[in-house]
This record gives structure tokens, sequence and C-alpha cells, in this order.
């Protein structure tokens, strides 16, 4: 039988625990979003260029540059059936990424906490275009 590939794009710290039984099987990558890459340098400008406190105050531009940066080289050897995204790395250019890389992939979006408390005041009409952007949508707390 063959097995399905994922990636999940994790940011919540309690990964260590969560996830610790399947982090090292070879059909699963994590990508944690405070711990991109082994240099600590590029850690802290992707961390500072992606801040969610930074963006509450000012949108920066040319977050983009970080997909290509992140994912080419991976995606020349790994080539997931199941992405699944969560809140804190959920955005239009990622996702738009992912879909002209993977084709044949499915991005699944997962709240892994209150919906309320990931999107804010207007929850509602997010869960809308969070339902119509990814293939499924995934909810416990």
């Amino acid at each position: 039988m063959l097995k399905k590939k994922f990636l999940l794009l994790h940011s919540n710290p309690m990964f260590v625990y969560t996830l610790s039984e399947i982090e090292h099987n070879d059909n699963v990558v994590i990508y944690h979003k405070k711990r991109i890459s082994s240099n600590r340098f590029i850690n802290c400008l992707f961390n500072i260029h992606n801040s969610g406190k930074i963006e509450k105050y000012v949108e920066l531009p040319f977050k983009s540059i970080w997909d290509k940066f992140l994912f080419n080289r991976f995606l020349k050897n790994y080539i997931p059936d199941y992405i699944i995204f969560t809140i804190s790395w959920n955005s239009d250019h990622l996702l738009q990424y992912f879909r002209e890389k993977c084709k044949g992939s499915k991005i699944i979006f997962r709240f892994s906490d209150t919906i309320a408390n990931g999107l804010g005041a207007n929850f509602w009409f997010e869960i809308e275009n969070i339902r119509r952007q990814y293939d499924g949508v995934l909810v416990y707390n």
C-alpha cells in the first residue's frame, strides 16, 4: 500500500508534544514557524517579517519571497499529498504558491484552538473565505 505524504505547517510550541509520535515518519514533514531554518539569523528575519504583532499595525511587503526560499528545494524531492495549514501560516500568497507547485495536493486548513481566538472579530467572514480557498477544514479544541 502506498503511503500518503503530509506537509504540516505548524506554529504552536506544543507541537513538540502533540506531534511527537509522527514527526519522525518518512511520510511526514513538519515546518514550525519559529524554527524554519537551522540558521538563527534566518529564523529571526523570517519571524520579524511575518510577525503577527507587527501585522496588527502595518502589513509588511514582499512576504512571498519566503515561499520560494523555504519550499522550492524541498518540493523538488517531496511532493505532499496533503498540505495542512494552521492559522499563523494562512496567507493568500503561500496558498497560491502551493496550488501552483503541488497541483495534485489537497490543501487543508486546521484550527487547533477556538476559532474566534485565531480570527478575531470578523471570524464568520474569515471562515467563509477559508472554506472557499481550502480543500477541507479541520477543527478541534
